[in-house]
């Protein structure tokens, strides 16, 4: 099987020669790495060219800007049988594309790779960071992986995934261009293949590491804002987007309540209990500050929910062309 890498890339110009460098030496001449510049206003293009003779690399460029335009371009022009959509601040361990050879040849399922999340400082938005990934492994489940090659999960995150072509004619499509062009695309490409009958795995093999951008208090208070805001925004939409037919909330109404109710008690009582295992010990101007920061994300979480379930019932009642131009003019 040929293997198509498609990284999107915008400005990042010394993530993305870092991110390239790692593949040297590892991708073959009959597979293609494909670069998508969303736009990019640096030397973008120039460091993706300056690879020509290390790797079999491939310029494109997409000036409709969101990760979720630029995946797809990279998808449609791709010739390989098997799909890795890899982000431009992922290096890859020296061993990554060897296991995605072997993965591509043995499982006929998406694989969501190892993301080891890499921070160049320590502060109390990285401790915030790691509470909500934690948080977000034990909700949907998530074991650690052991003697295991491949484990079952419920979710990617596309920095590093494998997929087969071939999946497209099952889910329709990649990535929502219209809903999430920015955030919410890999969750709801879960869900579609999921439905589509296409299992998701994870494994530890195919391992990368995820550099974290240096930021300042305020640019990681606004980071915080921002990715709360639309991370509701995406939780709403789902829910609207996947709601069951009127006949099955008929059918299994008093089902349907009752497994939400019993989710909603077991996420708060994870939530409550790693938040305490967390704090306990910590000054008390440690704690303060926290939970401060708990408060603006779930407020703003709430607001992106509410504001993305009423713009979602709005807008689908127009034309696609007015839908996008209010999205525009709303965001």
């Amino acid at each position: 099987m040929t293997i198509s890498i498609i990284i999107p890339t915008r400005n990042r110009e010394v993530f993305l020669g870092k991110c390239l460098q790692r593949l040297v030496g590892q991708v073959g001449k009959k597979d293609e790495v494909l670069v998508v510049d969303n736009g990019s206003q640096d030397d973008t293009k120039e460091i993706i060219l300056g690879f020509q003779d290390e790797l079999p690399i491939k310029y494109f460029f997409e000036p409709r800007r969101g990760p979720s335009f630029a995946r797809n371009l990279g998808a449609k022009k791709a010739k390989g049988d098997v799909l890795v959509f890899l982000d431009d601040d992922c290096l890859v361990s020296p061993t990554w594309f060897e296991e995605v050879k072997n993965l591509s040849q043995s499982t006929n399922c998406a694989v969501q790779g190892k993301t080891i999340h890499q921070f160049s400082q320590k502060n109390i938005f990285v401790d915030l960071f790691h509470f909500y990934y934690s948080l977000t492994r034990k909700i949907h489940k998530e074991k650690e992986e052991k003697d295991n090659y491949l484990r079952v999960i419920d979710y990617l995150l596309t920095g590093d995934v494998l997929v087969k072509k071939s999946f497209v004619e099952k889910i329709g499509y990649w990535f929502d261009e219209e809903l999430f062009p920015f955030v919410g695309e890999q969750e709801d490409l879960s869900i579609r293949l999921q439905r589509a009958g296409i299992k998701i795995y994870g494994t530890s093999k195919m391992r990368v590491n995820h550099i974290k951008e240096k930021k300042g208090m305020l640019k990681n208070l606004i980071s915080l804002i921002y990715k709360s805001f639309f991370y509701g925004r995406t939780e709403g939409i789902l829910g609207v987007k996947y709601l069951p037919s009127k006949k099955i909330k008929r059918l299994f109404r008093e089902e349907i309540k009752q497994i939400k109710e019993k989710e909603k008690k077991r996420k708060k009582h994870l939530f409550i209990t790693e938040l305490k295992s967390l704090l306990r010990d910590k000054k008390i101007s440690y704690k303060l500050t926290f939970l401060i920061l708990v408060a603006i994300r779930e407020l703003f979480f709430f607001l992106g929910r509410v504001y993305s379930i009423i713009n979602y019932k709005i807008t689908t009642q127009l034309p696609v062309f007015n839908r996008t131009y209010l999205e525009r003019v709303i965001s």
